[in-house]
């Protein structure tokens, strides 16, 4: 029987008034690991943020991944 480990990320952004921002996320695990994230972010009235994510993992490695992105009064959000 395989047993896995568990790790719990929680992340939190905010994006200021104004800004433009460009984020690269990486998360990655390790061999026989579920890796359970979530990532909270809040982009704020007339800001603009540019998200790139990538989720890594290995043999019997497993994700549990939430994104949530409040986004307020004229501002945008590209997530590839």
């Amino acid at each position: 029987m395989q047993s896995l480990q568990v790790c719990l990320d929680i992340i939190a952004l905010k994006v200021k008034s104004q800004y433009n921002i460009s984020l690269d996320i990486t998360i990655s695990n390790l061999e026989k690991e579920l890796s359970p994230t979530r990532i909270i972010i809040l982009v704020e009235n007339n800001a603009h943020l540019n998200i790139f994510q990538v989720l890594q993992g290995s043999e019997l490695s497993a994700h549990s991944h939430l994104t949530e992105i409040y986004i307020k009064k004229n501002s945008t959000v590209n997530h590839n």
